[in-house]
């Protein structure tokens, strides 16, 4: 042809409708081994080429002028038939147009990939439109991108701690919302959007994370630590071992667990359904923050090193949650530290594993004396209440939450005394500096109080 054309190969009824459509916007040569089925179609399409061919025999290609070809879809029932037209082209004509296959089976698909032949299926496509039609707050993008699920739709019916608060406070490194539906309105989201009830968002990221995350927009599900990553990895140090207390963190937390261990091997081999043990010893803090991309939060020893160096870098380095395991545990309950960068963020994550390890949850802020506070500090007062009266009335529950007069670090590390098993979670912002004049609050807690741990940098 002395234009661009598209190739089709096969005539059921799926392709005969496809050629409607195709046919619209190029100039199309359909290919049938049926001859009768061919002349029968040849007066509907009569802007198209109708021939009849053995799509899979190269005699047919050489007679073909594919100077203008633009693509080739290729819909045959038989793999093994499709797999040799994308040989033929690829191989004998050295084309690289593209190659769409209509495939009904799962064969050959590694196949078809080496050929960089685009696999549609129908019956998948089906099947999803029907079951989307059905859940209607749920949807998977299988024909956009790699087709793997890493497109959503879902519709948010659950407040949860992915509502109603900024989308550049969410920290999400491995999933993103690409688009807010409103009142039959497109938000285009930035950091400034919000996730509302009721509104439709399209998620893209890892499947897996996105599935995650779509629990907690249906149905809130606490899905701790999935909101940051999948994976997590527990650092092993023999002189103050953390392996039992991951092992009772990877009954509670559903995430693919990962033990390394830090300096020398483990002295005994750790069988557990749930934790991967490699054989790899790490001599370096910061390997452990390289090992794997997808961490959702990083259990660790506590360190009893000169000037605690090793708690220093890792509140440095460290870019996603993580536990300081210091025995305390089985959790009888949880404190929220107030005193933190967000304290928003310190509740939900507090509320969320409270759900998890179906604990109860206690919320502390120390105050500074009404006479000595600063005006910054009485409309964080009065914030930290407002918050918790609003959690309150989310949750119809009574929160048990205490305000004292007292430095934010000894107030904290006195209280949770009378609370040895409770785990303490607080949050840093990760760009403050520690120094010896400015008293960085959440890494003396950490490193002075005898609880474990929880510390989400921000």
């Amino acid at each position: 042809m002395d234009e661009p054309f598209v190739i089709l190969c096969g005539l059921g009824y799926f392709e005969i409708k496809l050629l409607e459509e195709v046919s619209k916007l190029y100039p199309t040569v359909a290919l049938d081994i049926d001859s009768i089925k061919v002349n029968s179609l040849k007066e509907q399409f009569k802007n198209c080429l109708l021939i009849h061919a053995d799509a899979s025999s190269i005699l047919t290609w050489k007679k073909l002028d594919l100077k203008n070809l633009v693509a080739i879809i290729t819909t045959l029932r038989d793999s093994d038939v499709n797999l040799e037209v994308c040989r033929i082209i690829r191989l004998n004509f050295h084309l690289d147009k593209p190659i769409i296959v209509l495939s009904y089976d799962n064969d050959h698909e590694e196949e078809f990939k080496q050929y960089n032949a685009k696999i549609i299926k129908p019956i998948d496509l089906a099947v999803e439109t029907v079951i989307g039609r059905l859940k209607r707050n749920y949807s998977k993008a299988i024909n956009i991108g790699l087709g793997e699920s890493e497109v959503i739709e879902v519709s948010v019916l659950s407040k949860s701690h992915l509502t109603d608060k900024k989308l550049s406070t969410l920290k999400a490194k491995t999933w993103h919302v690409a688009a807010i539906y409103r009142k039959d309105q497109l938000i285009i989201p930035n950091g400034d959007s919000i996730i509302k009830i009721n509104d439709k968002v399209i998620l893209v990221g890892h499947p897996k994370t996105l599935e995650n995350i779509a629990n907690i927009l249906l149905k809130g599900i606490p899905q701790f630590p999935s909101q940051y990553g999948n994976e997590c990895v527990a650092l092993e140090n023999q002189q103050r071992s953390i392996i039992n207390e991951t092992m009772y963190l990877a009954e509670n937390l559903l995430a693919k667990w990962t033990l390394i261990s830090y300096k020398l091997p483990l002295s005994d081999r750790l069988n557990h359904p749930k934790i991967n043990v490699p054989d790899i010893i790490m001599d370096k803090l910061s390997e452990v923050f390289s090992f794997k991309e997808d961490v959702g939060v990083y259990v660790l020893p506590e360190f009893n090193d000169f000037l605690h160096l090793k708690l220093k870098f890792i509140f440095k380095n460290c870019a996603k949650p993580f536990l300081i395991a210091k025995g305390a545990y089985p959790y009888k309950g949880i404190i929220a530290v107030m005193n933190s960068f967000d304290m928003l963020s310190v509740l939900e994550t507090t509320i969320e594993l409270s759900k998890i390890f179906n604990i109860e949850y206690k919320v502390l802020l120390n105050v500074m004396p009404d006479n000595l506070s600063s005006l910054s500090e009485k409309i964080q007062i009065r914030k930290a209440a407002a918050l918790v009266r609003d959690f309150e009335s989310v949750y119809k529950t009574k929160i048990n939450f205490k305000t004292q007069v007292k430095n934010p670090v000894i107030g904290t590390i006195e209280y949770a005394k009378h609370f040895p098993n409770h785990l303490v979670v607080l949050n840093y912002d990760k760009n403050s500096k520690i120094s010896f004049f400015k008293p960085h609050i959440d890494y003396l807690i950490t490193k002075k109080i005898k609880n474990s741990v929880l510390v989400i940098p921000l």
